[in-house]
């Protein structure tokens, strides 16, 4: 339950995804209200927030439990620290890329954070449909980071 002074909807306007969660009103509530615009205006005003407005965001999605459940745990500083770090280097996949290919047994180099797009897994026989289909936030190859093994799935956009 939020209550006064509690801040709801910025993670998903920050990094301009889908809503996390639905919240309802159970009383009668005042509000103030950010918007899109007014955001973007602020940090066109201000480019170089836009790192620390994009960690800020991205902290409390890797403590999440749903979107990467394999950094239960993780303190807030840690997260903070992996957040900063990832806000510096995003990544733009082109279509059909491959993000982590289990035919190489490799282990993975890097885990992904889906901020927007689809994201597919195919199974170990490459089989053409995916087994997992992303649309919602989610963290991508990293329990096989974590452990230091060769994904099970190909991953691609």
């Amino acid at each position: 339950l939020l209550k006064s002074g509690a801040c709801f909807g910025e993670v998903s306007l920050l990094i301009d995804t889908k809503r996390m969660a639905t919240c309802r009103a159970m009383d009668y509530c005042e509000l103030y209200a950010l918007t899109r615009a007014d955001l973007e205006e602020l940090l066109d005003r201000f480019p170089e927030n836009r790192f620390s407005v994009a960690a800020s965001a991205l902290a409390p999605l890797l403590r999440s439990d749903t979107v990467c459940p394999a950094l239960r745990g993780i303190s807030e500083e840690d997260a903070e620290r992996l957040a900063r770090r990832m806000a510096q280097q995003p990544v733009e996949i082109i279509d059909g890329a491959v993000l982590c290919d289990s035919r190489t047994g490799n282990p993975p180099v890097s885990a992904f954070l889906i901020k927007s797009g689809q994201v597919a897994a195919e199974g170990p026989d490459e089989t053409p449909e995916p087994v997992l289909d992303m649309e919602d936030l989610r963290c991508v190859g990293l329990v096989e980071l974590l452990a230091g093994v060769a994904p099970l799935h190909t991953v691609r956009e």
